[in-house]
């Protein structure tokens, strides 16, 4: 009950950052909880911290420090139908994808919960256009009328359960991070497109964030195989 309290203060705090900062930059500063996670997950559960774990997960915090400190522009277009019938796709294409994955004899533990962690980020992205397009000024009755909110406020029960059943198969670490990087890069990339916001950052800069974040992701995983979290009993 604590953590879904604690969630939903989090995501209030999203919301009002967006009204002020472009998406990817709202997005990139939020994504600064994973190593937090790491640290926190091993404390809970009584398990041995890896170096390699913690190490990866810096690396993939060392994008997002790269890409904010660029700065940015919040642009001003609205949601349009067109954008809510791709996020209505994209999230029935994860949800299909997630009984896929779900069913897959093939997948090992650790890879059957990256795959949910993967679609989670995806349908969080969801979540956060859905936030993006929020009336400015916002209001009720606006909020009401965009397809676009209704549609992002559908995705976010989705993302959480399919988190959960990341973090059921694999380590809260890694699912954290898996999910943290590919909703930052999709949420970026489309709110670009969508609505014209910008990170600021030059193509090297991105090179350079998604270099570290594929070595961090590595190291993570290399780690998680070599973990086997029982919560059972605490």
């Amino acid at each position: 009950m604590l953590g879904v309290v604690m969630l939903g203060l989090a995501f209030l705090a999203f919301v009002l950052s967006t009204r002020v900062l472009p998406l990817p930059v709202a997005e990139i500063v939020r994504s600064f909880y994973p190593v937090l996670t790491v640290i926190l997950e091993h404390l809970v559960f009584e398990t041995r911290v890896r170096a390699g774990e913690l190490l990866g997960a810096a690396l993939v915090l060392v994008g997002p420090v790269l890409v904010a400190a660029s700065g940015g522009e919040r642009g001003q277009e609205q949601a349009t139908v067109r954008t809510a019938a791709v996020m209505l796709a994209v999230l029935v294409t994860v949800v299909a994808l997630s009984s896929i994955a779900t069913r897959a004899a093939g997948l090992s533990t650790v890879n059957s919960g990256a795959a949910q962690a993967v679609l989670a980020g995806l349908a969080f992205t969801v979540v956060d256009l859905g936030v993006r397009s929020l009336p400015d000024p916002f209001s009720i009755a606006g909020a009401l009328a965009t397809p676009a909110c209704w549609i992002g406020a559908l995705a976010a029960p989705i993302g959480l359960l399919l988190f959960s059943r990341a973090v059921a198969r694999t380590s809260a670490g890694l699912a954290t991070v898996l999910l943290t990087v590919v909703n930052v890069v999709t949420a970026s990339a489309w709110s670009e497109v969508a609505f014209h916001d910008t990170s600021g950052a030059g193509s090297g800069r991105y090179v350079a964030a998604a270099a570290a974040a594929a070595l961090g992701l590595w190291l993570m995983r290399r780690a998680a195989q070599r973990d086997v979290v029982a919560p059972a009993g605490r």
